[in-house]
C-alpha cells in the first residue's frame, strides 16, 4: 500500500513536467486566449495567470490527496475532452511532440484510474493532512 502513493506522485510529477515541456516547445498550446487580447491588452495574460494558478492549486491538492482536487481535476478533464472534441488538434505536429502528447494522455488516464480505485482512493477519502 505504500507504493501506490509513490507511484501516483511520480506520475503526477511526470505529467506536470511533460506538460511544461509541451508548453515550452509551444506544442498544442491553447489558442483560445488570443481573442481575449482584442478585449484588453492584458486580458489574455490575466486569464493565463488565473488558469495556471488554478492548475497549480489542483496539482498541490492532488499531491496532498485532497478530495476537492480530485473532483475539480475530473471535472476539468471532462470539460477539456468536450472542448477537444470540438476544437480538434493541429494537423502538422512533429512526431516527438505527438509522442509526448500521447504520453501525457496516457499518464492522465493512469492518474484518474488511480484516483478512483483503491488504495489511492482511500488516501483521498482521509486526506494526507488528517492522518
Amino acid at each position: 500500500m505504500l507504493r501506490a502513493p509513490i507511484v501516483f506522485r511520480g506520475l503526477l510529477l511526470l505529467r506536470v513536467m511533460l506538460h511544461v515541456t509541451l508548453r515550452f516547445l509551444n506544442a498544442g498550446s491553447p489558442r483560445s486566449h488570443y481573442g481575449l487580447a482584442l478585449l484588453h491588452p492584458y486580458a489574455a495574460l490575466v486569464a493565463q495567470i488565473l488558469a495556471y494558478s488554478l492548475l497549480l492549486a489542483i496539482v498541490i491538492g492532488l499531491w496532498l490527496f485532497q478530495r476537492w482536487a480530485r473532483v475539480v481535476f475530473a471535472i476539468l478533464l471532462l470539460i477539456g475532452l468536450v472542448v477537444l472534441a470540438f476544437r480538434g488538434q493541429p494537423v502538422f505536429v512533429p512526431g516527438v511532440l505527438r509522442a509526448i502528447q500521447a504520453s501525457v494522455y496516457g499518464i492522465t488516464g493512469a492518474l484518474v484510474t488511480m484516483m478512483f480505485l483503491p488504495p489511492v482512493r482511500e488516501l483521498f477519502a482521509t486526506g494526507l493532512t488528517k492522518r
